[in-house]
């Protein structure tokens, strides 16, 4: 099973490999940043007697096999999925904040006046503090959006309607033929990654083997392209290994 690394890209181009292996760092405007023994990357508040005009972009890069958590400037705590993608500013300070998602997300936003918007390959989230999932993969068939507390509204780049969520609500968007669809759900079905679990309902064995290939970092082969159609429910321990899901 994977574990918690990843790297992070500093504004100056430099990647340094982070793990659980304590460090600080600092970054332009005063900014310190510290790796925990948890698995986190913690942005301090900046030095106030440094003024900082621009904002200044970090990005964390989760490699599949590896998962880690990122607390921003603002306060907001970001829980990020192997394979996954994450630019954002080290400081906010501008008149929205804005971050930018290629994978898959767990956001708790700080509260605050000012606009916190999340933008992915296909979708912008817009909200101002709450607690939601999004995950938008460039190799899965569809895009979601799971609200937890609070309300999101989300549009997608191609159209112009807006979708107000609901706690409990997911917005699901199919690449293939464009259909949107928002409905309840068990929201466990969509962020029971981020508490150390994989759960599936009536999910295909193809997507199902897409999340498994991104956290034990393995590719899977089919003898049978039928197979990939075949539906399956359950859950697990996502510290277990590979066999003894596929056992199961």
């Amino acid at each position: 099973p994977g574990s918690s690394r990843a790297y992070l890209q500093l504004s100056s181009g430099e990647i340094v490999p982070v793990s659980t292996e304590e460090k600080i760092l600092k970054e332009k405007g005063g900014t310190s940043i510290t790796i925990s023994s948890a698995g986190e990357v913690l942005y301090h508040v900046r030095d106030s007697l440094v003024e900082v005009a621009d904002e200044v972009f970090n990005k964390l890069i989760v490699p599949r096999g590896g998962e880690f958590v990122v607390t921003l400037d603002d306060g907001t705590r970001v829980w990020l999925n192997s394979g996954t993608e994450f630019r954002y500013p080290t400081n906010f300070v501008t008149e929205q904040r804005e971050v930018y998602l290629k994978g898959e997300a767990y956001f708790d936003v700080a509260k605050s006046a000012v606009p916190f918007f999340v933008k992915t390959t296909n979708l912008n989230v817009r909200v101002t503090g709450t607690s939601f999932n999004v995950s938008d993969y460039l190799e899965d068939r569809r895009v979601t959006t799971t609200l937890i507390e609070g309300q999101v509204i989300v549009n997608r780049y191609d159209g112009e309607e807006k979708y107000v969520l609901e706690p409990g609500s997911t917005f699901k968007y199919i690449k293939c033929d464009g259909k949107v669809k928002v409905k309840e759900e068990d929201p466990e079905l969509y962020i029971s990654w981020m508490h150390g679990k994989f759960k599936f309902e009536n999910m295909r064995l193809e997507d199902i083997m897409c999340k498994l290939n991104r956290w034990y970092d393995c590719t899977v082969e089919y003898a049978d392209d039928s197979l990939r159609d075949l539906r399956f429910s359950g859950a697990a321990e996502k510290d277990r290994s590979a066999n003894y899901l596929l056992e199961m």
